[in-house]
């Protein structure tokens, strides 16, 4: 749902009724839109403030998960009740007023359940995230100058001129933030992999980490590292391949990418189980099959 739902984004013309569908696949892709800025920030809303928002979603779920867990080791040290828990002993334990505090068996848990959850959070906003981030860097040239393609509100260059200096102001962070989420954000998952490769099977490995390889065959563990890379590539299309006159290039090259995928998961089948590998191979044909039906209304409108 994810991956329809940056189709939208593409130079496609597509039917009101599947248009609709992405606008309701998008309810998936966790962004700033989905909080309606622009109707407290009126007028003055524009990509920059998109921008900014959605860079610090994904920053800001981890951060709040680190924190979480911060504050309450700080709060089990301020009572000075974090100890070895002997076995066999409750993993609870009170002070001279009889106020019970959780001990380090309860923090460890904490830690674990903190790591899930940054994880998790960091793969639900990456799609529109890094859709976002490439965007800073989708220029059109008009007679008046170049524009943002996201936002044709804002001027990048005047004819013949310099950058904008608002431009380059968010173009050294934009660029920061692209590396990021192009490579360091994929790169982190095959890395968090492949440092625990021997313990997979661990019950704390796999609290804190599962839910990266726990879908798949243990020789495909790193295949989240290919899906991040695939939904990358299904953003990278509409913002640096530019739209054409003659048919969409943008659908033709995003059909590309959705078949390979179709081919390389048949090939491999790297869901553990047989019916996840049916469903994802039947998601990537519909996906396939709603491009084609989409470039025949597409050349029949033009």
């Amino acid at each position: 749902m994810q991956i329809l739902a940056l189709f939208r984004d593409y130079d496609v013309f597509w039917p009101s009724a599947t248009a609709q569908g992405f606008s309701f696949f998008d309810t998936f892709n966790v962004g700033v839109s989905m909080m309606a800025p622009s109707c407290t920030l009126g007028r003055t809303y524009n990509f920059w403030w998109k921008w900014v928002f959605q860079m610090l979603l994904p920053l800001g779920a981890v951060f709040l998960s680190v924190a979480i867990y911060l504050l309450a080791d700080y709060m089990v040290r301020r009572r000075q009740l974090v100890r070895v828990v002997p076995e066999g002993e409750d993993s609870t334990a009170a002070d001279s007023s009889g106020a019970v505090f959780p001990s380090t068996t309860w923090l460890q848990g904490l830690k674990t359940r903190c790591w899930k959850n940054a994880f998790w959070l960091l793969t639900l906003l990456y799609p529109r995230s890094s859709m976002t981030a490439l965007q800073m860097f989708s220029l059109q040239k008009l007679d008046t100058g170049t524009y943002l393609t996201a936002d044709f509100s804002i001027k990048v260059r005047n004819p013949g001129g310099k950058l904008v200096p608002i431009y380059v102001r968010y173009m050294i962070p934009g660029a920061i933030m692209l590396f990021i989420f192009a490579i360091l954000v994929p790169a982190f998952f095959f890395m968090v992999i492949w440092r625990n490769r021997r313990r997979l099977d661990e019950p704390t490995t796999a609290a804190k980490y599962g839910f990266l390889y726990g879908a798949y065959k243990r020789r495909f563990a790193y295949w989240e590292t290919f899906e991040s890379l695939r939904k990358l590539s299904y953003a990278v299309v509409p913002v640096f391949i530019k739209p054409n006159a003659v048919g969409s290039v943008q659908g033709s090259v995003g059909q590309a990418i959705t078949c390979v995928s179709v081919v390389v998961t048949i090939w491999l089948q790297p869901y553990a189980l047989a019916d996840d590998n049916y469903v994802a191979i039947a998601s990537m044909i519909g996906e396939c099959c709603l491009k084609k039906r989409s470039f025949r209304d597409w050349h029949f409108v033009r």
